[in-house]
């Protein structure tokens, strides 16, 4: 009778949830050109009374986020998605 043989692959430990949320990094304020026009025109957006997502599609076309993307060099435009 043949015996079966263990297989000695290697498991990544498991690791709870709990230890996951603790290395989770903060979110770095906006400090480009870009990230603080944006802050501003999503905030001036808001208190309007606009949703955040409809605040978002707001931003896309807005004549503000034209203006800051004319003024980079097309190789950063290519980069990014702005």
């Amino acid at each position: 009778m043949k015996q079966k043989v263990k297989s000695k692959a290697k498991t990544k430990p498991k690791v709870s949830k709990a230890k996951v949320t603790e290395t989770k990094k903060e979110r770095k304020a906006p400090d480009g050109p870009l990230g603080m026009i944006m802050k501003e025109f999503m905030d001036k957006t808001k208190q309007s009374g606009v949703k955040h997502r409809e605040a978002l599609k707001l931003w896309k076309t807005s004549a503000e986020r034209s203006a800051v993307v004319a003024k980079l060099p097309p190789r950063e435009v290519k980069r990014r998605r702005y």
